[in-house]
């Protein structure tokens, strides 16, 4: 709840929605907000002053029933997913807000016909009262639609409103824009993942010599700010940067990378299926559990490439429903990655027909101090705080040839870490 919460929040200060905040609603504005719970809805028909009611977007705070286009309106064009109305008529919906005014839940003050001074309307009041439109103004409020008006300038206290009908989960907001929680050492996001394989596979396009730094950002930061989702978008403007400083269109390589990019979105699908790829989902909380194989069998599997996230109703106990990041594990990944099933399984094989050979290093040099670093802090596992999982010594040789100017290739090391642990 609080997640989306600060999501609407963001809405609010985004778009300027200043009717929004008004500290006390008119009903239309409450039946509005009731109904579709889109601040946009409750913002245009805000009244609480001539300049909010005078606005070009603004709506008579007695025509609820417009509530509904205008949420949908803005949600479409400001990217914003739409709430469904778990109400079926707009009468359903007058009947719920009355309903809580007459129990209390809900506590509105008015002018009395014939009366300036606002007062308290009490739940009995309200037993003999009904709620209709009005084209002219503000709700009427009268005991027969046929009776004259008998409150006027109706209010209800904002925060009550959104305590009695509060904001809906975050299932219901769009799909978050950033990582739920950071990927922690150990794991790839599953974005990261994809692109590994890609730059391996294809690895003649995808040198950074032939990419644009804004191209080369824009994958790197994939599974953190950036989203294959937004991709596309992104290297269409590179392109557009590339024709405006130099006139001519670039080559195409760089739709030669996406293409390459989402081939290997389906490698990475089919050994998740598989479970030849351990995956797992990590909560707000911090939480992981791991993701069974079977579920990348669903329709919608594909979706989760998009950002790397996936909507979970049935969480831990110690995790409330919402949206999970999609993590990778890192040994899995390396146990598969030149498995039988793996994509690399015969790339020895690939260079030699093609007459070359991948970079050779000295790896007596990397297992020695593999090795040294597994006689000082133990074999890799649960039990070894310093070690805890292969990962971490594979990360710590590449980190050191890093540091004497050398990039090892990461699932190659991995390769070798699991053979050389294999020997112990």
């Amino acid at each position: 709840m609080a997640d989306y919460e600060s999501y609407l929040r963001e809405i609010v200060n985004a778009h300027d929605l200043v009717g929004f905040d008004d500290v006390f609603w008119n009903l239309g504005q409450v039946l509005a907000w009731v109904e579709t719970r889109s601040p946009f809805a409750v913002d245009a028909l805000s009244d609480s002053s001539p300049e909010l009611s005078g606005r070009e977007h603004s709506f008579p705070s007695g025509l609820p029933h417009f509530a509904s286009e205008i949420a949908a309106s803005n949600a479409k064009e400001n990217g914003h997913a739409p709430l469904p109305s778990p109400f079926r008529s707009l009468d359903e919906v007058r009947r719920v807000v009355l309903r809580s005014l007459q129990l209390g839940t809900l506590k509105a003050s008015g002018q009395r016909r014939g009366s300036t001074a606002r007062e308290q309307i009490t739940t009995l009041d309200w037993a003999d009262l009904v709620i209709s439109d009005n084209v002219y103004g503000e709700m009427s409020v009268h005991r027969h639609p046929a009776f004259p008006i008998e409150w006027h300038d109706v209010r209800v206290l904002r925060d009550e409103v959104l305590s009695a009908f509060p904001p809906p989960p975050s299932r219901s907001s769009q799909r978050p824009n950033a990582r739920v929680t950071p990927v922690p050492e150990g794991y790839y996001a599953l974005e990261k993942a994809v692109l590994l394989i890609a730059k391996e596979l294809d690895s003649d396009i995808w040198q950074t010599g032939k990419m644009t730094t804004n191209e080369i950002v824009a994958y790197e930061n994939l599974g953190q700010v950036n989203h294959y989702k937004n991709l596309g978008q992104i290297l269409d403007d590179v392109v557009a940067n590339l024709r405006d400083r130099t006139g001519n269109l670039p080559d195409d390589t760089i739709a030669q990378r996406l293409a390459s990019y989402e081939k290997c979105q389906g490698v990475v699908k089919e050994a998740l299926l598989a479970g030849d790829l351990k995956s797992l989902l990590q909560f707000e909380t911090g939480e992981r559990v791991e993701l069974p194989s079977k579920t990348w069998d669903q329709d919608d599997a594909i979706a989760r490439f998009d950002d790397g996230f996936i909507w979970v109703d049935d969480a831990p106990a110690t995790a409330a429903p919402g949206w999970a990041s999609i993590l990778i594990d890192k040994d899995s990944f390396s146990d598969w990655y030149y498995s039988g099933t793996g994509p690399m399984a015969d790339v020895e094989a690939k260079e030699r027909d093609k007459g070359g050979r991948p970079p050779e290093y000295d790896w007596d040099a990397v297992k020695e101090y593999a090795l040294d670093l597994v006689k000082q802090h133990g074999v890799p596992g649960r039990a070894n705080r310093r070690l805890p999982s292969k990962s971490q010594l594979a990360e710590a040789i590449l980190n050191e040839w890093a540091s004497r100017g050398i990039q090892l290739a990461e699932p190659t090391v991995r390769r070798y870490v699991g053979n050389w642990l294999k020997e112990l």
